[in-house]
């Protein structure tokens, strides 16, 4: 009886998903300004800074950055085995996968690639580093 009590349990559970099992989190989790900190690649030592402005809409991210223009990503389904967000920036692909940080902000590691990788005024690696949740009517403030 216990073996049969103890499989109907298996079944439900696969049927159901496992407890706690992360469903990812919603597209407005990531709105808000980002630092952008990155690596000129080959390895040249050359880092890049920008910043970044991610703001939900129906179809997905809007990304718009200083220097590195604009463009879209899409949330990923939480049980895929590749990036949790992919897209494009301008002509270039964009793919990152976010952790959360001590504070519960998004910390986004992001992977850029299609021509880039010499040019030493675009970064083929870079992290965000969440700074502010900005409302929806506030736009992207560049530094100087």
């Amino acid at each position: 009886m216990a073996h049969r009590t103890c499989i109907i349990a298996m079944l439900v559970l696969l049927a159901t998903g496992a407890p706690g099992r992360a469903e990812g989190p919603p597209p407005e989790f990531f709105a808000g300004t980002y630092d952008l900190l990155g690596q000129v690649m080959p390895a040249s030592g050359q880092t890049f800074a920008d910043v970044m402005r991610i703001t939900p809409f129906a179809g997905g991210l809007s990304v718009e950055t200083c220097r590195l223009g604009s463009g879209e990503l899409s949330l990923i389904a939480p049980d895929s085995h590749g990036p949790d967000l992919t897209g494009h920036l301008k002509t270039s692909t964009l793919r990152c996968n976010y952790h959360v940080d001590q504070g519960n902000y998004p910390l986004l590691v992001c992977g850029m690639s299609t021509g880039v990788n010499d040019d030493p005024s675009h970064p083929s690696r870079f992290v965000l580093f969440f700074q502010q949740n900005n409302g929806e009517a506030d736009g992207l403030t560049c530094p100087d």
